[in-house]
């Protein structure tokens, strides 16, 4: 099973990796993958494009070292995320007629189910490096919890002016759920 997982992040750390610079490079083919990419700007695709990086580094370096435990907190952060997109994605097509936002939400419902599947499986893996976390990284991992919370929310919310550029409501609401999601991930850490 190991020597499966950790193949598979691999493999997904590439993916993730090549669609981090289609994101960047705005490549229709990966543009198409954003169920809000006609309104989504330029600095909208770098910033997806520096999300799906930051998933995919953790992802290869899991996959090269086998500390298969520590998906753990990226899955969590993941699979919240895919809830409020998967929400607020079908609510907006269902009550808009978008059948393409529904079908778009089914789809990261699977990844979201696969990614909570992930999540089980690593638990039963064991730290390889069980050092305890240095203090002053804890902290900064509640710090950027404790930061990223409210901002969330004000995505999420679509209060104007949070990004230095303007945002569509819906790139605001699913930027709040990358934010919250990675929320998670830093109080797992921190616990």
């Amino acid at each position: 099973m190991e020597r499966i997982l950790r193949g598979a992040s691999l493999a997904t750390g590439v993916v993730f990796t090549v669609l981090a610079i289609g994101f960047a490079a705005r490549m229709p083919w990966a543009t198409r993958f954003w169920p809000f990419a006609m309104q989504e700007s330029r600095l909208g695709f770098l910033f997806l494009s520096s999300i799906v990086a930051a998933i995919a580094a953790p992802v290869l370096w899991i996959g090269f070292t086998g500390e298969l435990r520590a998906a753990v907190g990226g899955a969590i952060n993941l699979c919240l995320t895919a809830v409020g997109w998967v929400v607020f994605a079908t609510r907006l097509g269902l009550s808009g007629g978008r059948a393409d936002l529904v079908r778009w939400a089914a789809a990261v419902a699977i990844i979201g189910a696969f990614t909570a599947a992930l999540l089980v499986l690593s638990r039963r893996f064991p730290w390889r490096d069980a050092r305890p976390m240095p203090r002053a990284v804890r902290w900064s991992f509640v710090l950027f919890a404790a930061v990223l919370i409210p901002v969330a929310a004000a995505l999420i919310a679509a209060v104007p002016a949070v990004f230095p550029w303007p945002l569509a409501r819906e790139s605001s609401v699913m930027y709040g759920w990358i934010f919250l999601g990675a929320a998670t991930y830093f109080i797992y850490g921190a616990l």
